[in-house]
């Protein structure tokens, strides 16, 4: 408990909303992008009904509102990268910095929906995030609504510090609900919480979960409060330091693959303590791979060049 008390402290620091004289509306008529570079003041509002989108991009010192009753939806005509997947994925909404220079100090609410149109924007033909942060610190997602249909991961965190999550729901991402990953080079994601976040019917496309930790991320995040629903998997932690608290796992009979919290300091799911934690860490049986591999003149994926045990 002392850890999450620790952290929730920081995070309070963090989760205070900016507030302005003014407030920028975009209206459904207006394109969202140049509305956020044309905008007046620091909070921006999109107006209720939909918006269509290429992607948005929000950079540091911004609150940026997606109302009630509003939809921001990418486009059927988006222009994307046809050859972007991973981590150089397209998207709806996007803060991305620097290894030297993070964004920071954003803050996205989300009580409408955020659609990322994967039944018209298939994987095959580039990867969509329905939100995607990378390099960004300080900063929080909130609010009661959804963030669905991205063919690649609900929200997508590579190399993020000191972010909240909390009250959204992502549901029908052909990815992760939420996925915590890494730029190239490997940088991890440190000192982050999701909170009260519900995750249903994510990873279908190639067996992914509802909500992760991948493996370049040591103490990368705490899930609290967190409800996951029929997804592929539930719960996987790898990277080790992460933690799960009083979170539940539900399998209405569509659940692929059991929930994995290998890698998890603790793991308290549907009321019961479920940690337990892997001998050899998955980081250690991939470098020790990739070693022998190095060895033996075998080709590797170089990204690991660096990384110590």
């Amino acid at each position: 408990m002392k850890i999450v008390i620790t952290i929730f402290a920081i995070l309070s620091l963090i989760s205070t909303q900016v507030y302005a004289e003014q407030i920028t509306v975009c209206g459904t008529d207006k394109d969202v992008q140049k509305c956020v570079e044309e905008a007046s003041a620091n909070i921006i509002t999109l107006s209720e009904g939909l918006h269509l989108t290429s992607g948005v991009h929000i950079g540091s010192n911004t609150t940026f509102i997606v109302p009630k009753n509003s939809i921001l939806k990418l486009a059927d005509d988006a222009k994307l990268n046809g050859q972007a997947f991973g981590g150089d994925a397209n998207f709806v909404i996007a803060s991305v910095g620097k290894a030297d220079k993070l964004v920071e100090n954003v803050h996205l609410i989300i009580d409408g929906e955020v659609d990322g149109n994967k039944a018209i924007h298939v994987y095959e033909k580039g990867g969509v995030e329905g939100i995607d942060w990378k390099w960004v610190k300080n900063s929080t997602i909130s609010g009661s609504g959804i963030i669905h249909s991205a063919n690649g991961d609900g929200i997508d965190l590579d190399a993020v510090h000191n972010i909240k999550i909390s009250g959204v729901t992502v549901r029908d991402n052909g990815d992760s609900g939420i996925h915590f990953g890494s730029p190239r080079p490997i940088m991890p994601s440190t000192n982050n919480v999701v909170m009260d976040v519900t995750s249903i019917n994510n990873g279908f496309r190639i067996g992914k979960s509802g909500f992760d930790l991948s493996w370049p991320n040591p103490d990368g995040v705490i899930y609290v409060n967190c409800v996951a629903i029929d997804n592929y998997r539930n719960f996987k932690m790898e990277a080790t330091g992460g933690a799960i608290y009083g979170s539940t796992s539900i399998d209405n009979g569509k659940v692929i693959e059991k929930d994995d919290v290998g890698g998890a300091s603790y793991a308290m799911i549907n009321n019961e303590n479920v940690t337990n934690k892997n001998f050899i860490s998955v980081k250690t049986k991939i470098l020790l791979n990739r070693d022998i591999r190095k060895l033996f003149g075998m080709n590797y994926h170089t990204y690991l060049d660096g990384l110590e045990y």
